[in-house]
């Protein structure tokens, strides 16, 4: 009997962990199954802890990269100098190569 019931909040846990239970939903199950059983306290709040570690870790890695982004978004843009191809050049103007007529 005692390993039905464990084993019925061990599953109540489970549900509440996972998405899909509105927060009231969230919060009447955790107090009711508190309240039931005592014992359950410690590993619920070690599961909270776990979330926490991992949520701030996620947070820190969206930070680091959001910072990389806008970097790369916001630097100047590298330029290897003057590129020149046929005449042409950053001055604005393009000049045409001319074309040789065959005789």
């Amino acid at each position: 009997m005692v390993d039905t019931v464990e084993s019925t909040h061990e599953q109540l846990l489970v549900s509440i962990l996972r998405d899909g239970m509105s927060f009231a939903q969230e919060k009447a199950a955790i107090e009711g199954c508190l309240r039931s059983n005592p014992t359950l306290a410690t590993p619920l709040l070690f599961a909270v802890l776990n979330q926490k570690q991992r949520s701030r870790a996620q947070l820190e890695e969206a930070k680091k990269i959001h910072a990389e982004q806008l970097e790369a978004v916001t630097a100047p843009p590298w330029q290897m100098g003057v590129f020149t191809a046929r005449g042409c050049c950053f001055t604005g103007t393009a000049t045409r190569p001319s074309r040789r007529r065959r005789s």
